[in-house]
């Protein structure tokens, strides 16, 4: 692992940690959600991010849907 990946997985372990588990193996990043059976997985640290924020607000969305019916 490079300075700027070790660097990169830091800061979205920082920025997700209480939604997900984020690692980085075999020049793969991956999220589980922590609530869920959620696996994501990305090339970059970039799509990773889009990929946890689509995930999140649709669980939201659904954990809402849920709570009003």
């Amino acid at each position: 692992m490079t300075g700027a990946e070790a660097t990169s997985l830091f800061r979205l372990r920082c920025l997700w940690g209480d939604t997900y588990s984020v690692t980085f193996r075999d020049g793969v990043w991956s999220a589980y959600r922590l609530r869920g059976a959620a696996v994501l997985t990305a090339d970059t640290t970039e799509e990773l991010s889009a990929l946890m924020q689509a995930d999140i607000s649709a669980w939201l969305s659904a954990s809402r849907a849920v709570q009003t019916s």
